[in-house]
């Protein structure tokens, strides 16, 4: 039996999941601009209106997002 972070290296290897992911993977984005698009994508599930608001920093992430 594989433990969580087996089995999420194994989803990754065979792209058995939402392209979105596997690509955000391979993206290498910084830790704080990766979080920003993902809680983007998690609230709007638009990829591309993520991304925008990813580049965004500190109190306009906020204000524009929430």
């Amino acid at each position: 039996m594989m433990n969580i972070y087996e089995f999420g290296d194994a989803l990754i290897r065979s792209r058995d999941l939402d392209p979105v992911y596997c690509v955000l993977y391979g993206a290498q984005l910084s830790e704080p601009e990766l979080s920003r698009l993902l809680l983007a994508y998690l609230s709007f599930y638009h990829l591309g209106l993520a991304a925008w608001l990813s580049r965004l920093e500190g109190d306009a992430y906020w204000t524009v997002c929430f």
